[in-house]
């Protein structure tokens, strides 16, 4: 699995670019198929987003979804979760402090 965190457009790291003034980042994650994200706590309010590829997210209660291009799931801060490609995908994981 790959995360390349976005960067400002003057940065020379990774072409793909997000400019905030505010608190948010935005992450994009490359699975393989099989490729998972464990079990770990929402650090702060997180809308993940898949872009293509299906992915299925496990809520820490046990309860699944499965995503598919264009669809998204938002976890509020401490919510536990996985994420497990069922073949390989791309997300986009847009993060913000909760209020």
């Amino acid at each position: 699995m790959r995360i390349q965190h976005l960067v400002a457009p003057d940065s020379e790291a990774a072409p793909r670019r997000m400019v905030s003034d505010g608190p948010a980042a935005m992450v994009v994650a490359e699975f393989d198929a099989g490729g998972t994200i464990g079990q770990h706590p929402a650090t702060g309010s997180q809308l993940f987003m898949v872009v293509t590829g299906t992915v299925v997210v496990t809520a820490g209660d046990g309860e699944t979804a499965e995503l598919t291009p264009g669809s998204a799931v938002l976890f509020f801060g401490g919510e536990e979760h996985t994420s497990t490609a069922a073949e390989p995908s791309t997300v986009a994981i847009l993060e913000w402090p909760a209020e």
